[in-house]
């Protein structure tokens, strides 16, 4: 490990993670990642205004997405802030989701 020395009083010190390796490292790796966070925000994106959604459909209802995407056109999953939903088992298919036999 590099020595450091304190430019008061002259005391020198072990410098711990100065190996600039992200794998041994976490410090070195932590300010690689808040540079690399800085370069993208000031010089890569642009500055615009932006939104992030994020939408899940419960576990129970994928399948009937899967087999009919025409559901995931509905207006009222665009909207800013979308009222609760109340979708139907399409006739074609079985209560499990997969196609009716």
């Amino acid at each position: 490990m590099p020595l450091d020395k304190c430019k008061d009083c002259g005391h020198e010190y072990l410098l711990a993670f100065s190996c600039k390796r992200r794998h041994f490292c976490p410090s070195c790796h932590q300010k690689r990642v808040v540079e690399f966070g800085e370069w993208l925000c000031m010089d890569v994106l642009k500055k615009v205004p932006h939104r992030h959604f994020v939408f899940s459909i419960p576990k129970i209802l994928r399948r009937y997405f899967m087999y009919d995407r025409k559901l995931l056109a509905d207006p009222r999953l665009r909207e800013d802030k979308p009222e609760p939903l109340c979708l139907g088992i399409p006739e074609g298919l079985s209560p499990r989701g997969g196609p009716r036999k």
